[in-house]
């Protein structure tokens, strides 16, 4: 079943507008029509939006076309516009146009009503999806804003000439720079010189495989070095194209120094071991000596039992 159309028919004359009533009916066209002569019942009637479409005389008695046509736009923007009027000139055709009216339909030519119509609401509908679409945009935008700028890891997009084009608040806040001084800087320029080579390779592994990490120091604007492992991978777009490089750095400062406390018990301990094997072999040494002692001794003294009784 076809919807209804809701029409506000803005006209004196009852006579045309019970004609282009039955000329939209005529197209097989379902709608309710309200006609309004007067500014005051047009404005009630436009309060809710509750119309699909306006048709609207150009010339009345007490009201004019483009008057309704600005309070129209004004209350209910996206609501369709066309003028149907018994005379209009190319200039004034243009006037309207112009002033936002969807299309202008003559009254001696009706035969363009419906098809008239049937185009602005389509075109309606576009704009309506557009907006319902652009909305949506905007919402997952912010959410997408509020989720990055919730990480306490650093985020960042650069296109493939290594200008960034995105970053999140944890960048401005740990490292220290502007939006306007990160905008003009490049990934590099962030960390230590020495680093600069392992990360250039880096970027040029996820260029070459989509996705690297590597370990460096941020160097932040007040020089104080953070440990960071950075994860980047490539970006596409809706296309499918490579746009740029996505990373995520996190700090690493904690593991580092776990990393430094092991390393240094490690040492500690093989220290230790080292001492200890070196006095278990000094004690076997020892051990090793006594026993051979006490075996020269041995023969010594049977040594001296043989000469006594010899003598």
């Amino acid at each position: 079943m076809k919807p209804k159309i809701r029409i506000l028919h803005l006209e004196d004359d009852p006579k045309d507008s019970e004609l282009v009533q039955s000329t939209i009916i005529k197209a097989d066209v379902d709608c309710d029509m309200v006609r309004v002569e007067t500014r005051d019942d047009f404005i009630n009637n436009l309060e809710d939006c509750g119309f699909d479409i306006i048709l609207a005389d150009y010339t009345l008695p007490s009201f004019d076309g483009l008057s309704a046509l600005r309070i129209a736009k004004e209350k209910c923007p996206f609501m369709p516009f066309v003028f149907v009027t018994g005379t209009m000139g190319e200039e004034k055709a243009i006037e309207t146009l112009k002033s936002g009216a969807t299309d202008y339909v003559l009254k001696n030519n009706l035969s363009r009503l419906v098809p008239s119509i049937m185009r602005a609401l389509r075109e309606m509908e576009e704009i309506k999806e557009r907006k319902k679409a652009e909305e949506a945009l905007i919402k997952e935008k912010a959410f997408t804003e509020s989720a990055l700028n919730a990480l306490g890891d650093i985020f960042f997009v650069f296109d493939m000439s290594g200008k960034f084009l995105r970053w999140n608040k944890a960048g401005n806040t740990i490292l220290g720079y502007t939006d306007e001084e990160i905008s003009s800087m490049r990934p590099t320029d962030f960390f230590r010189e020495e680093d600069g080579p392992r990360v250039t390779e880096a970027i040029g592994k996820v260029i070459r495989e989509g996705i690297a990490s590597v370990e460096a120091e941020y160097i932040t604007k007040d020089k104080r070095k953070i440990p960071y492992e950075i994860f980047g991978s490539l970006l596409k777009d809706l296309s499918g194209q490579y746009i740029g490089i996505c990373g995520v750095g996190r700090d690493i400062t904690d593991r580092k120094h776990t990393e430094k406390e092991l390393r240094e018990r490690e040492k500690e301990l093989k220290k230790r071991i080292k001492e200890l094997e070196d006095f278990y072999e000094m004690g076997v040494g020892r051990e090793l000596k006594m026993i051979e002692l006490k075996k020269e001794v041995e023969r010594l003294k049977a040594d001296l039992s043989k000469y006594k009784k010899d003598g």
